[in-house]
């Protein structure tokens, strides 16, 4: 009898449970849209907490009352054209006439690469109310979205490419104005697949050197970089650093972007290389 007590006890335990869990996540659906003219009557009330945005999307919470009836939350977009850089992202709130009035907050992440209209650059985010069509908050993007395919479009600056020797990993940055008076590498890869990193000093007294090479687009995440020669200016600076011809070196490297530039890891290398 005890144990058939307790059984019943943890089936309603887990009952409730279930319940919970059902009525959680079912008050609350959110839905991306292609077609506005659909969903342009709903236009119940709702706020946003905050938004938090990276090069892939943003991420907002939303408020709204409610707590009776499950609410659906659609978004849409649009762009004056596929040039411009304004992505207007628009939210539409149906309550499903939710008379009661709990507090509820449910956050959303718009991915950009899964709307409808989406810019080819994206530098600013409107989120708007569908109604009015007021700006509800502004996104701006002060970098853009690097990646591999706009390789050829960038200076990098940092350490040369040949301290992947050395180094696993090795972070260069993109800058959107030149930063004269800079002392320092810059790296430029051309679309020939040829490559240079040269040293440049705001002094002219001082060990300058240019590495040319060659490099292979694998995939979008993965680069193979084949330094090929290496020379010296202005060789009583250099501190007895020689002309070198690299045969055989070559590094394989993973390789990402993100909004400061880009950062390249070694997966393998071969450096039988010779003077």
């Amino acid at each position: 009898m005890r144990r058939d007590i307790i059984s019943i006890f943890v089936l309603f335990l887990i009952g409730i449970t279930l319940f919970a869990d059902n009525s959680q996540n079912s008050d609350f659906e959110y839905i991306l849209s292609k077609d506005i003219s659909n969903i342009e009557k709903y236009t119940d009330d709702f706020g946003i907490n905050s938004i938090k945005s990276d090069s892939n999307g943003v991420i907002i919470d939303l408020i709204y009352g409610g707590g009776c009836s499950k609410h659906y939350f659609y978004v849409s977009s649009d762009i004056q054209n596929e040039k411009d850089d304004t992505l207007d992202i628009f939210i539409f709130h149906n309550s499903n006439q939710d008379s009661c009035d709990a507090l509820l907050t449910k956050q959303v992440f718009i991915e950009f690469s899964k709307l409808e209209k989406v810019p080819t650059n994206i530098q600013v985010v409107n989120i708007k109310h569908p109604k009015t069509k007021w700006i509800i908050k502004t996104i701006t993007f002060e970098n853009q979205k690097y990646d591999v395919k706009k390789l050829t479009e960038y200076s990098f600056y940092g350490k040369s490419i040949i301290a992947l020797k050395n180094n696993k990993e090795l972070s260069l940055e993109i800058k959107n104005k030149s930063p004269f008076p800079y002392t320092g590498y810059v790296t430029k890869f051309d679309k020939n697949n040829k490559f240079t990193t040269s040293y440049i000093a705001q002094c002219g007294n001082d060990c300058f050197s240019i590495l040319e090479g060659e490099y292979k687009v694998v995939s979008e995440k993965e680069i193979l970089i084949v330094p090929k020669t290496i020379k010296f200016l202005k060789k009583e600076y250099c501190d007895g650093l020689n002309d070198t011809d690299y045969k055989n070196l070559q590094f394989k490297c993973d390789i990402s972007f993100n909004e400061k530039g880009m950062k390249l890891k070694l997966i393998e290398d071969s450096q039988k290389n010779s003077k």
